[in-house]
C-alpha cells in the first residue's frame, strides 16, 4: 500500500515538480525515479495506490479469504507488515489512535470471531491461537 502524502510532504513539494513514486495501473508495480535517471520498477502480488483504503487492503481476496478464512480451514496464516518507517504499516495493521478507522487486524479478528459463532451455531468447535 503506497500512502498519501502527509501535510509536510505536500508543502515540501513545489507544484511542477514531478513524484517520485508511480503506481502503475496495473496494480501490481511501482515506478520509482526521478526524471533524471533510469526509473526502476518494482513488481508485487497487488499494489494499492494513495486513494485505497485499509478495506480495499483487507477485502482482496488473498488477505481476507486466503489468509484469515483460511485459519477456519485448518491452515495456519500470516498477516505481515513491512516497510520504511512513516509508511503507514501500524495505521494499516491497527488503524487509527482514535478508533474511526478500523485496521486489517480488527477487521480480521471480527471475520474469525464472526465465522466461529456461525460454526459454532451448526455444531462444530473450534481452537484458535493468536500471537501479537
Amino acid at each position: 500500500r503506497v500512502r498519501p502524502l502527509n501535510e509536510d510532504e505536500e508543502d515540501s513539494l513545489a507544484s511542477d515538480e514531478p513524484h517520485f513514486l508511480h503506481v502503475r495501473d496495473d496494480a501490481a508495480s511501482i515506478i520509482a525515479g526521478a526524471d533524471s535517471r533510469e526509473p526502476t520498477i518494482f513488481r508485487f502480488d497487488r499494489v494499492f495506490g494513495p486513494n485505497a483504503s485499509t478495506d480495499d487492503v483487507y477485502c482482496w481476496p488473498a488477505v481476507r479469504e486466503d489468509v484469515v478464512l483460511g485459519c477456519l480451514d485448518g491452515y495456519n496464516g500470516t498477516l505481515f507488515a513491512y516497510g520504511q518507517t512513516g509508511t503507514g504499516k501500524t495505521f494499516t495493521m491497527l488503524g487509527s489512535p482514535d478508533g474511526e478507522q478500523v485496521g486489517v487486524l480488527p477487521m480480521a479478528i471480527a471475520d474469525i470471531f464472526d465465522s466461529i459463532a456461525e460454526g459454532q451455531a451448526a455444531g462444530r468447535a473450534y481452537l484458535l491461537r493468536c500471537a501479537y
